[in-house]
């Protein structure tokens, strides 16, 4: 009787370690799909920032011919968008 008694609180006690492991795997799945969500996010941004300046760089020519800027002028140009 004694022992039937220690057998069901221990298997009690696994159902409950494995409830707690369950929910912990479940948290941890959803939190990694929030980093990668993160990580496209950042990623987005930071290839947008790269296209904006490669944009800007290869116009700088013709904004030096349009505007007649110099050297200095063209700087600030980079300078503003980086």
């Amino acid at each position: 009787m004694l022992v039937d008694i220690r057998l069901r609180d221990e298997e009690n006690d696994m159902q409950l370690i494995g409830d707690d492991v369950s929910q912990a795997v479940a948290k941890a799945e959803m939190a990694s799909s929030g980093r990668w969500w993160t990580l496209a996010a950042v990623c987005t941004g930071v290839f947008m920032l790269l296209l904006d300046l490669t944009i800007v760089n290869v116009a700088l020519p013709e904004i030096e011919r349009a505007f007649r800027a110099s050297l200095s002028d063209l700087q600030w140009v980079i300078s503003a968008y980086a």
